[in-house]
């Protein structure tokens, strides 16, 4: 029987991949093809075919082309066991990961939408738990290198991550417009990745509050000299609340439809 050979563009097809990842696995050692004496092409046989075909299955396992070449290269099937199991492993930490994702997507979908039909209108609601850091005051970045650090891990925990605001009551009060800049994660997912309390870290719980959201400028020098949220103000003194404490805000979305830079922010302002 004669026996099979296959073009690299042929088996390339045969496989669904490239041309240039069948010469990745040549460059890894997994196969060596010969060459049809003619015209010099590279030529494929049934066992360089099978070997590219078992690599495949294990990359889709969760092996890169390197792991998945190293293990028909290097392991025998009593070493497969434990190799397995170190991938399920890794694969349900992912999956708990993935779930959280799909929680947050949900969670934000839900909170997007009833936004979208408030018109703007300010509210009263508890606002959510959040752990925050907090490492610009005004226009002026924080020199702590921990506090770096903390803002350098925490800006690969995305989606979880979103930019807060932390604004002194003073500024709804007719006082001094003074604040803070940061990242906040809510609390159901700061369990997830494992954030607590510290002396950099700083937990907000749930408070009774006067909920706003609203399209602001995203220069920081203009949001010091025209505060965005006064009309939380106005709609407070209409209503004879009073103010219990500093308020937080988050950045939701940041945009550029209209020709500017902006950012959808909203802010809860405790109240007694």
């Amino acid at each position: 029987m004669k026996e099979v050979k296959y073009k690299s563009g042929e088996i390339a097809d045969l496989l669904g991949i490239s041309v240039v990842a069948l010469r990745n696995y040549e460059k890894l050692g997994l196969i060596s093809p010969a060459r049809d004496e003619q015209n010099n092409y590279r030529q494929f046989d049934a066992i360089a075919f099978n070997m590219l075909r078992r690599a495949r299955s294990y990359m889709g396992l969760g092996c890169s082309m390197r792991e998945a070449v190293s293990l028909i290269q290097n392991c025998t099937v009593s070493d497969l066991p434990q190799i397995f199991q170190d991938k399920a492993a890794a694969l349900e930490k992912q999956i708990e990961h993935d779930q959280h994702v799909l929680d947050f997507l949900r969670q934000r979908t839900e909170h997007l939408e009833r936004i979208c039909v408030s018109n703007g209108e300010c509210s009263i609601e508890n606002s959510p738990g959040v752990y925050a850091i907090l490492y610009r005051r005004g226009l002026e970045m924080t020199s702590d290198p921990e506090l770096r650090r903390l803002v350098r891990e925490w800006n690969e925990m995305y989606p979880f991550v979103d930019a807060v605001g932390y604004y002194l009551s003073s500024c709804f009060t007719g006082g001094k417009v003074e604040y803070w800049h940061g990242l906040c994660v809510e609390e159901r997912f700061a369990r997830h990745l494992g954030i607590q309390e510290n002396e950099y870290i700083h937990y907000y719980p749930p408070r009774k509050s006067v909920y706003a959201f609203k399209t602001c400028d995203y220069e920081p020098d203009i949001f010091g000299r025209v505060f965005s949220f006064i009309h939380v103000s106005e709609w407070i003194g209409a209503r004879g609340l009073k103010v219990a404490g500093n308020a937080i805000g988050r950045a939701i979305h940041a945009e550029k439809s209209t020709g500017r830079y902006v950012h959808d922010v909203e802010l809860w302002l405790p109240i007694e």
